[in-house]
């Protein structure tokens, strides 16, 4: 994995001063891949994503288990000429699996199906400067992740591995870890600063995700607190870009808070108003035994379109 991290950078340190030569007027609004969505113009977005990780150790079976993860997020953010919008994020995850061996259960079969996670909707304000953008945001994630399943049927095992798989989607975006968490709901609140400096583009998010309604049938967590720092440098028909985003939690399990943070390259291409995105999204300094801790990578590929700026 270092290897083609070294490769990556390569290239993109030859690619920058070459393209840079040709460079027209940079772009004011930008589409990062992993830090929060918001901008300050009317843009709609499509994202997938592939979550690699190691086998699963479930308690109780004989085998551990291959699971496959996939997230498919769409969103969509109206702001007006006065900066006033809003907006609204639909995010769902497939869940795969090999058979599950259950001592004197015997063999049950796999998982393979796809889970709507917490829908958010909301409300933003982009205030306009000179050369910045501050966009905050207030929203309300609703608790639509939720099970059904109870007892100890076959139908009950799945669901238990399907919820406690679901919030590893959240590794290709660990910033929205509030829309993977199962039978809760969430106020969602940030403050987005953006600019430009040249050619290079920045954005920065500090936000707080604070649990409501929670059904208590699955582990409880406290307020997620998240930053985000980001940078790029605009080509002209696209642009590369290099992403930091990190969360606080604590869960009822956890004695201490802990960190969690993701690392992601990419790159955009095409015109302002539709770009296709590529991204490689890597786990930085997350222990073994943590929440993302068999997660290698995430491999994220984007579609975007923007109305106005």
């Amino acid at each position: 994995m270092r290897t083609s991290l070294a490769v990556i950078a390569c290239i993109t340190a030859f690619a920058i001063p070459a393209a840079a030569d040709e460079l027209g007027s940079p772009d004011r609004v930008h589409d990062f891949h992993t830090t929060d969505r918001l901008t300050p113009a009317t843009s709609f977005s499509v994202d997938f994503g592939y979550v690699f990780l190691d086998p699963i150790d479930v308690p109780l079976t004989d085998n551990d288990i291959e699971t496959t993860v996939l997230r498919v997020d769409v969103d969509a953010h109206w702001v007006s000429e006065m900066g006033a919008g809003a907006y609204v994020s639909l995010p769902l995850a497939y869940i795969g699996s090999s058979d599950i061996q259950v001592p004197l259960a015997g063999t049950i079969k796999g998982l393979s199906e796809f889970r709507l996670g917490n829908l958010e909707l909301g409300g933003l304000y982009a205030l306009k400067a000179k050369r910045a953008d501050v966009v905050f945001r207030a929203g309300f994630a609703l608790p639509t992740q939720a099970d059904d399943a109870s007892g100890a049927s076959e139908d009950t095992v799945r669901e238990n591995l399907a919820e406690a798989t679901h919030p590893l989607s959240a590794a290709a975006r660990i910033g929205d870890l509030a829309l993977a968490w199962p039978n809760t709901g969430w106020i969602r609140l940030s403050v987005s600063p953006m600019g430009n400096v040249g050619p290079f583009f920045l954005r920065a998010d500090l936000g707080a995700d604070v649990p409501v309604a929670d059904e208590d049938d699955y582990v409880d967590i406290d307020p997620i607190l998240r930053a985000n720092l980001a940078a790029g440098l605009d080509l002209g028909q696209g642009e590369v870009s290099v992403e930091l985003d990190t969360v606080k939690v604590s869960t009822e399990t956890d004695e201490d808070d802990e960190v969690w943070s993701t690392l992601a390259l990419g790159g955009r291409f095409g015109a302002r108003s539709a770009q296709l995105g590529v991204a490689v999204v890597v786990p930085v300094g997350i222990d073994d035994d943590a929440l993302f801790g068999g997660v290698n990578l995430s491999a994220l590929v984007t579609a975007s379109g923007r109305f106005g700026e």
